[in-house]
């Protein structure tokens, strides 16, 4: 399973959960805590190598 980081808005941390052609979307708002965003399946593989290939924010 591959993760990243992908965006820090006002402390909140949405993280990306990669699998295969399958994603998802997490968003952590403290140390133990985390909510579901959106999980999907790529159908697109130009789009799920940008979404890999995509820079890691801080």
């Amino acid at each position: 399973m591959i993760i990243w980081n992908c965006i820090d808005y006002e402390g909140f941390r949405r993280v990306t959960l990669v699998k295969g052609n399958f994603i998802v979307v997490i968003v952590i708002y403290s140390e133990k805590k985390a909510r579901f965003i959106t999980a999907y399946e790529v159908n697109d593989i130009e789009n799920l190598e940008k979404i890999k290939n995509s820079p890691e924010w801080a």
